[in-house]
Order: C-alpha cells, then sequence, then structure tokens
C-alpha cells in the first residue's frame, strides 16, 4: 500500500493536474448588466469584457453602459446559450459568479461586445483571448464604435471606465 502511495505521489510531482475549461448550456433567464448575466439561475460573469456601470451602488449609471445592457439583453434574453470556463481563471469570482466566455446562435459574445463598441478588453487578470480582445477594443477604437465615439474614456491600471 505504501508503494502505492509513493507511485502516485511520483506521478502528481511529475504530472500535476490541470484545471480544465468546463461548457455548459442553457438559456439566459436575465441580463444583468452588459458583463453579467443569469443563466438558468447561475450568475454568469463574462471573462475579459468589462461594460460601463449601469447597476454599481456607489457609481452612477455611465456613458453607454444602458446601451451595453439594453444589447445584451436583446441579442440573449430568452435565448439558449452555451458557455465555457477558462483554464487560467478561477471558476468563480469572489462574488460566487460563474466566470465564462459566452457563445450564442450569433457567435462569440465576448468578442462581439468588444468588436462592437460596447466593452472594454478588461486585462486586470490574464485569460485565454487577452491579445485578440486587445485587438478588437483597439480596432473599435480607431473607428469610433460605440462607447468610443460617444462617450469620455479614461483608463488607469488595465481599467477603463466612462464618464
Amino acid at each position: 500500500m505504501q508503494l502505492l502511495g509513493g507511485i502516485f505521489l511520483t506521478l502528481l510531482l511529475l504530472f500535476p493536474p490541470c484545471v480544465l475549461a468546463a461548457t455548459y448550456q442553457g438559456v439566459v433567464e436575465r441580463v444583468i448588466d452588459g458583463d453579467t448575466i443569469v443563466i438558468d439561475g447561475t450568475t454568469v460573469r463574462l471573462i475579459g469584457i468589462d461594460t460601463p456601470e449601469t447597476k454599481h451602488p456607489d457609481k452612477p449609471i455611465q456613458c453607454f453602459g444602458q446601451e451595453a445592457s439594453d444589447y445584451a439583453t436583446e441579442r440573449l434574453e430568452g435565448k439558449r446559450v452555451k458557455y465555457v470556463t477558462d483554464e487560467k481563471y478561477p471558476a468563480q469570482d469572489k462574488y460566487d459568479r460563474l466566470l465564462a466566455y459566452l457563445r450564442d446562435s450569433k457567435g462569440f459574445f465576448n468578442a462581439d461586445m468588444i468588436k462592437k463598441g460596447y466593452a472594454f478588453a478588461y486585462t486586470r487578470f490574464p485569460f485565454k483571448f487577452e491579445k485578440r480582445f486587445v485587438k478588437y477594443e483597439k480596432k473599435a477604437k480607431k473607428k469610433l464604435l460605440g462607447l468610443w465615439g460617444q462617450c469620455e474614456v479614461t483608463c488607469e491600471n488595465n481599467k477603463c471606465e466612462t464618464n
């Protein structure tokens, strides 16, 4: 028995367990704001994006926050979606929200929010599609899409906000 324990410990040291992404499916019950939704009773925070605030208890509604929330509501509410965690991220944040990428019938929702100027690339923590999201943000900014053409944007310490 001791030999098996030693072999198991050796294998763990040589081949540490890795965190694998998990895939789920469900129906979006409601949109809380542009980057947070509820799917079948589970609150999901979308990885790699940050939209202007609409529901923050200590901040007023920010420029283009309502538009981001409205777009997410129109596109997602009542729809079946697939959502996937990221092996580089913990499964949940400090607010117990599941952290995930979301795909719907129209494509990769997280990326589309940035491409259309509804969201910033949220680079405070590393994630799988970070380089791609930063590239999408630069293109949206250059074309003055969405919040980039409508709002005053300030960025500090990998966090952008609108006025």
